[in-house]
């Protein structure tokens, strides 16, 4: 339940804003509570946060968090604006159409949207654990896997709907907390959306590791070099799709890539032939290369 402080401020914000801010994760928040916000109302909700004491801070990219400058029983606000919606959530017109009221403080994202953006953050990278904790109550709502289904057919998102619909299965399939790459690769392949979110954990993990690297040398003076990035997998793990995702990533950052294909060992004539009828199998499954 949100505490009594921040549930007051939140109808604060309703007052002031109205449908211009949203609770897109929804009216039960976790450690802080996430407002999409309408560009245009971000002067005046700053002024009612900053005379509510609360200080802006840098969260996530695009997002600000409002963090209250005394300890107390006041949640953070995570602020976004509308500008740095992510591409592979449910699109905002439609996001809008089907709000919930949630009298007094703002709107609420319906159901449907919800475990939609969800399960996109799962391809993203974010840790399931987390995702299936909001998920399951909404997968226990009478109604619930038919909203899921008529929302993710307007949307062009029935992979996200698949990937989310059995918790279960998603938890089985994790790898140190998170979607395996060829998992979240294989989806990419099928979803537009999947791919966009694919794109930004590729980003994200590169970042990192420019980040890291200077570290890693200390004071020595960083010899600018070539980077050898390697993707490994049976036929249909997704190497293809996860390679051309690393390379699109390079080059818009204006960084010479090129991808080349070969086998550890080098060609075979008997590899090949062993491979042949494992391919055939596996193209008749669907699974995307």
């Amino acid at each position: 339940m949100t505490p009594d402080p921040t549930r007051a401020l939140l109808n604060e914000v309703a007052a002031l804003v109205g449908y211009r801010a949203i609770l897109w994760r929804g009216a039960d928040p976790g450690s802080d509570v996430d407002l999409l916000v309408v560009d245009a109302a971000l002067p005046e909700l700053s002024q009612l946060l900053t005379g509510a004491g609360l200080r802006p801070e840098a969260g996530d990219p695009g997002h600000v968090v409002w963090t209250p400058s005394s300890s107390g029983d006041r949640l953070p606000l995570d602020i976004l604006p509308f500008s740095a919606w992510p591409s592979y959530y449910p699109s905002l017109p439609g996001m809008m159409s089907r709000l919930q009221e949630s009298e007094p403080g703002p709107p609420v994202a319906s159901a449907a949207d919800r475990a939609l953006i969800f399960a996109a953050e799962v391809v993203a990278g974010r840790p399931i654990e987390k995702v299936v904790h909001r998920v399951r109550p909404l997968l226990a709502t009478p109604g619930f896997t038919d909203d899921l289904r008529q929302v993710a057919a307007a949307e062009d998102l029935e992979a996200l709907a698949d990937l989310i619909e059995r918790p279960d299965a998603l938890m089985g399939v994790a790898r140190r907390g998170r979607l395996p790459y060829p998992r979240a690769a294989a989806l990419a392949g099928r979803s537009s959306a999947a791919r966009a979110a694919l794109e930004a954990r590729v980003a994200r993990r590169l970042g990192a590791m420019a980040i890291r690297a200077p570290l890693r040398r200390g004071r020595r003076r960083a010899r600018p070099g070539p980077l050898l990035v390697t993707v490994s997998g049976m036929d249909g793990a997704g190497k293809s799709t996860a390679a051309g995702i690393i390379e699109t990533r390079l080059r818009a950052a204006g960084l010479p890539a090129e991808i080349v294909w070969g086998r550890i060992g080098g060609e075979s004539v008997l590899l090949n032939r062993l491979a042949t009828p494992v391919k055939r199998v596996v193209r008749r499954s669907g699974t995307v290369a």
